[in-house]
C-alpha cells in the first residue's frame, strides 16, 4: 500500500500518468542535475547528523510504519 504525501499530489496535478510510474515503476525516473543535487545535499546533512550525534540510532527503511515502529523503539530505550 501506498501512502498519500504532498509530494504524489503534487504530481498527480502535473501528470496523473507522472504519479503511476513513480509509484509503479520508479526506475523509470530521470533524475535531473538540480534534482541530484538536492539529494546529494540531504545526503551530506544526514552525514552532518550522524556525526553530531553518533551514539543516535539510524532508523534504516523507507516504510513509513515500520520506520514509526522502529522509532518508537528506540525512542523507549
Amino acid at each position: 500500500m501506498t501512502t498519500l504525501s504532498k509530494s504524489k499530489i503534487l504530481l498527480y496535478r502535473q501528470c496523473p500518468k507522472r504519479l503511476w510510474l513513480s509509484v509503479h515503476q520508479p526506475e523509470l525516473a530521470k533524475i535531473n542535475a538540480a534534482t541530484q543535487n538536492r539529494l546529494d545535499e540531504g545526503n551530506k546533512v544526514g552525514d552532518i547528523a550522524r556525526r553530531n550525534y553518533p551514539d543516535g540510532i539510524f532508523i534504516e527503511t523507507l516504510k513509513r510504519s515500520e520506520a514509526l515502529d522502529l522509532t518508537r523503539q528506540a525512542i523507549q530505550k
